[in-house]
């Protein structure tokens, strides 16, 4: 109603001045503008122009105050009308994500394969010369032990002489967040028993290539944690630094 008043006004001021048309061309540029730019961010998120209307009314009121971080496709999913809805949204939540993953995995690796084109002979830094924590009690890490650093991952010690290890991993690898790594250090295997575990476990070796699962044998990295019972698992937030031991 404000809008539809200030145009009226508007518009008979402009036909007192004569330049009515001019103030018409205006605000209908502005209107073109805001449909495309409604248009562009609907495309973007696979959405129909109606449904991100629905987005930005929820957004505009409650939403501005939870959902400012949050996947529109996930807020329209949180304010979905029937179960019907809410599964409509998750598997469009779920689709995004496996093409971003996609995306992420292929990008990392040729940044792995650029990485080791690059500085593959060259011995950055001496693992065995930096202590784990800075601060025990703390538990802040300086160092994930690992050929690539990108994002947060689990530090996993097993043995393949440990039964319950085996299923272990296998919750671990089920349940491991987008973007993750898990390095899965042995301790006292050899290669050939390695090798044997990871093909019973199913770890392919595109699993390892692709860097979302590295295979280590331990030289040192059990003794930094103190030597805890196996398995033992570690997660390590790059982000805040901190590791944290896992049930």
């Amino acid at each position: 109603m404000v809008k539809m008043t200030f145009f009226v006004v508007t518009l008979l001021f402009a036909l007192t001045t004569g330049k009515a048309f001019a103030v018409d061309v205006k605000a209908t540029a502005i209107d073109t503008k805001d449909d495309a730019l409604m248009a562009l961010k609907a495309q973007q998120f696979n959405v129909t122009e109606d449904e991100w209307k629905k987005y930005l009314v929820i957004m505009d009121g409650e939403g501005q105050y939870h959902w400012n971080n949050v996947d529109p496709l996930v807020v329209l999913g949180i304010y979905a009308e029937d179960a019907d809805e809410r599964r409509h949204y998750a598997r469009k939540v779920a689709m995004r994500e496996y093409e971003l993953q996609s995306m992420f995995i292929a990008f990392n690796r040729d940044y792995m394969q650029a990485f080791d084109d690059l500085y593959g002979d060259e011995k950055i830094i001496d693992l065995s010369s930096v202590p784990l924590f800075q601060d025990r009690e703390n538990q802040s890490a300086t160092h994930a032990d690992n050929n690539s650093s990108v994002g947060d991952r689990y530090v996993l010690f097993v043995s393949t002489k440990c039964r319950s290890c085996e299923p272990y991993f296998q919750s671990l690898r089920s349940n491991q967040k987008i973007g993750t790594v898990i390095d899965v250090h042995f301790v006292g295997d050899s290669k050939k028993e390695i090798g044997q575990w990871a093909k019973r476990l199913n770890i392919r070796p595109q699993d390892v290539s692709n860097g979302s699962i590295t295979l280590n044998i331990d030289s040192g990295m059990y003794a930094s944690y103190q030597r805890p019972s196996l398995p033992a698992a570690f997660y390590f937030d790059k982000q805040t630094q901190s590791v944290e031991q896992l049930p």
